[in-house]
């Protein structure tokens, strides 16, 4: 018993500092939008099926709508990627693309269906595993007042 109690306390210490030495390294996040306009009206998703996590390989993505209100995107979903350094994001290019159809991308709640899916080639070239952190946005308009809704996912990928 007292053996058991031993362990614990030290399994709950170390526990504790893991949490303390994460907490203090945290990174600021790369792009700041107006709170309750991130991952609220639109969430990006990723499925394990489809995809491998590999930096050769394109990453499928899907992108949910929670908005009875219309949300416009250009035809690139205003596409920000970020690799993850020790200390920041460093923004990323993606692979040249073209994505159809050409123009602009409205979602209408009524007719549109709920899920989009597209597809992201980051730019990375790393021997290393890394976080890449993927954005999209568009203008929700609501009251007749132009609002920029987002959505980020971070997504572990390997060599």
């Amino acid at each position: 018993m007292q053996k058991t109690r031993h362990i614990l306390i030290h399994l709950i210490t170390i526990m504790l500092l893991t949490s303390l030495s994460s907490c203090s390294s945290t990174v600021e996040p790369p792009l700041e939008f107006e709170e309750g306009n991130l991952n609220n009206q639109v969430r990006l998703f990723v499925s394990p099926q489809g995809n491998t996590f590999k930096s050769t390989d394109p990453i499928a993505l899907g992108m949910m709508f929670k908005t009875d209100t219309d949300i416009v995107f250009p035809n690139n979903y205003n596409l920000r990627l970020f690799i993850r350094d020790k200390e920041s994001w460093r923004e990323i290019s993606e692979k040249p693309v073209n994505r159809y159809p050409i123009g602009e991308f409205v979602f209408f709640p009524a007719t549109s269906p709920q899920v989009l899916s597209f597809f992201v080639e980051p730019e990375v070239v790393t021997a290393q595993k890394y976080w890449v952190r993927i954005y999209v946005s568009g203008e929700m308009i609501e009251n007749g007042v132009s609002k920029t809704v987002a959505s980020y996912i971070d997504i572990e990928m390997r060599p």
